[in-house]
């Protein structure tokens, strides 16, 4: 959950000309991403063919070199041609994948932005879950209008756009802050009018839930650039009271005058992100 947010922009595999190229890619897009893509190909080739096929990667290459082409027929191994077609794109792709997402009461049209394939699991109020891997042309069938369409069922390392309004409390942890992502993402791209980036952000933390609120601080973040200095003070206001329990002091202080440290490591990164926006 912690890793969810979609910051890292740059695109895995980098080119290695020096001895000190290694050293220096041992970073977030390393790191961060790498768990994230990986997180996103186990949940839909399944958590016991990947680590299988992945096993028997590092085994076949102890103690020696490995290459891109190496690591990505691994990938068809656990899961086919396709798979390791996506995973091959993921690998070169810079920040997180685009999915439309358009829905019509007998499918949901599904396609990837920028050529790519992307693993994606979709659920609404009437199909449990539904996972296919989509390219620049791709739907799911649906027996009737759904009330409902969560396009990111497990939080997969891409974006769905437009955000789906799926009820918050329908959505697991990861979920709630992926769709403040998705949220942010889309005002970013200018896809998402600044009233309606302002509502998605006020239905997450309004709930107090720690991970929606996640989700809202994504939005906050993407939206501050953007607030000029007349705006400032106005919107900083409309900002606090969406957090008020949050930002009281009772909330970040003890009696004694320390500082009150949270239990939960949601709670830490919310108080953290909250004080530094």
């Amino acid at each position: 959950v912690e890793l969810r947010g979609r910051p890292r922009l740059d695109k895995l595999h980098r080119r290695v000309d020096g001895n000190a190229d290694p050293a220096n890619a041992f970073d977030a897009i390393s790191y961060e991403k790498g768990q994230a893509v990986l997180a996103t190909f186990e949940a839909f080739a399944g958590a016991d063919r990947l680590r299988d096929a992945l096993r028997a990667y590092l085994a076949e290459h102890e103690g020696g070199t490995a290459t891109r082409a190496d690591v990505v027929a691994a990938f068809a191994k656990a899961g086919g041609p396709e798979l390791a077609a996506a995973f091959a794109g993921y690998l070169e792709h810079v920040g997180a994948p685009v999915v439309d997402v358009t829905v019509h009461c007998d499918h949901i049209e599904l396609p990837s932005r920028d050529r790519l394939i992307v693993p994606v699991c979709v659920r609404t109020d009437r199909l449990a879950r539904a996972c296919l891997l989509v390219g620049e042309a791709a739907s799911i069938p649906v027996a009737a209008c759904p009330a409902w369409v969560w396009a990111n069922a497990g939080a997969g390392y891409y974006t769905a756009a437009p955000a789906a309004a799926a009820p918050i409390a329908k959505l697991s942890p990861a979920e709630r802050i992926a769709a403040g992502d998705d949220a942010a993402a889309a005002f970013a791209r200018g896809e998402l009018a600044p009233a309606d980036a302002l509502a998605e952000l006020r239905r997450l933390a309004d709930t107090r839930d720690v991970y929606a609120r996640l989700g809202a601080l994504a939005i906050a973040r993407a939206i501050d650039p953007i607030v000029s200095d007349a705006q400032r003070p106005a919107w900083e206001t409309w900002l606090a009271a969406r957090f008020a329990d949050r930002l009281a002091r009772a909330a970040l202080v003890e009696r004694g005058g320390e500082v009150r440290e949270p239990e939960q490591p949601a709670d830490l990164e919310l108080r953290d992100a909250l004080l530094r926006l």
